[in-house]
């Protein structure tokens, strides 16, 4: 499809949420709550 990334936000009261998301490859950005991004193209 050519999308270079996938991006979407969770709250950081749901610790255990995060963690699944950041072993998936996606990284953190927000203090309050997290704006997962994942590059596509690697």
């Amino acid at each position: 499809m050519g999308l270079p990334h996938t991006q979407f936000s969770v709250r950081l009261a749901l610790p255990r949420q995060r963690a699944y998301y950041e072993r998936m490859g996606y990284r953190f950005t927000e203090p309050t709550f997290a704006t997962l991004t994942k590059d596509l193209t690697a």
